[in-house]
């Protein structure tokens, strides 16, 4: 379960990383999800049974991220114990039987701390900063499919953004005769090797950087009308390319979904604590 919320959680982030270049036009499947995901801040989703050989059944995990992490998480053990899963940067508890009578400190069991401290402070700057930039994203219509919604950034509208925001007479440009229109009229790789030329190397490193942005693409995969995958291809202002997948968590997801309701967050108020009864069962057993 750790590693399923670290990978999720990390596709999150670079998911947040390509959209803040991003914006739609009409708002599709797909925009509606990263919308609301800016919106509510978290995100669910669902797994095959196959996940974990049957003994896990029925699972689902969901995330808020605020002040705070928060995690919720339900499956059937055995195919038929309701086991559910409450915490955040604290710790962990699972809550068992159908009315969650029964709790267990996961953080006590497992004898250390799950490592969700910072990943708030991470996470939330990325969405603040996505939140405010996209402009540029668009449906890439030709490889898109029925089943998958692939978007591109739009480099012509990158292009002409940089070129709008960029102080001409600063860079030392109106003085040779180059304007804004002249220079909108070029392609990337055209105004890289005249800002070269001119020895410009701050606005060429900048322009460089818009460039390499712009070569990334995102695409949402289908199965009928539930969002089953994620594939991302971002490529940083260096030039570095980070690939990142659901297919790479391992698992089989039936469906990625976001607005999870705070209420899915509130644990069951009355339990009782089997913690040390489990810990020293298991104790006996590893010695």
């Amino acid at each position: 379960m750790k590693k399923l919320l670290s990978i999720t959680l990390a596709l999150v982030l670079a998911l947040t990383a390509l959209f803040s270049l991003s914006a739609s036009a009409a708002e599709n499947r797909s925009e509606k999800f990263i919308n609301d995901l800016f919106s509510t801040k978290t995100i669910s989703v669902t797994l095959d049974d196959s996940a974990f050989n049957g003994l896990l059944k029925d699972v689902t995990l969901n995330v808020k991220l605020g002040n705070s992490i928060q995690i919720a998480g339900s499956g059937k053990a055995l195919g038929f114990i309701k086991v559910r899963l409450y915490g955040g940067e604290a710790g962990l508890d699972a809550y068992i039987g159908s009315l969650g009578l029964f709790r267990v400190d996961i953080s006590e069991i497992i004898g250390g701390n799950l490592e969700f401290a910072g990943i708030t402070e991470r996470i939330l700057p990325v969405l603040e900063k996505a939140e405010t930039f996209k402009k540029y994203l668009k449906l890439d219509t030709e490889n898109s499919t029925a089943n998958c919604d692939k978007f591109v950034i739009d480099k012509e509208a990158a292009k002409n953004d940089f070129i709008d925001q960029t102080d001409f007479d600063a860079a030392g440009l109106t003085d040779l005769g180059i304007t804004k229109e002249a220079l909108k009229e070029k392609t990337f790789d055209e105004i890289l090797v005249m800002l070269d030329q001119l020895g410009n190397d701050e606005m060429k490193a900048q322009a460089q950087a818009i460039a390499n942005i712009a070569k990334s693409w995102i695409a949402f995969n289908y199965s009928g009308d539930k969002l089953v995958g994620i594939d991302l291809n971002f490529c940083d202002e260096n030039g570095e390319v980070t690939t990142v997948g659901t297919g790479d968590i391992g698992f089989d997801f039936t469906s990625i979904s976001t607005g999870v309701a705070d209420s899915a967050f509130i644990a069951p108020r009355v339990s009782i604590d089997l913690t040390n009864l489990l810990k020293g069962i298991i104790s006996k057993f590893v010695g």
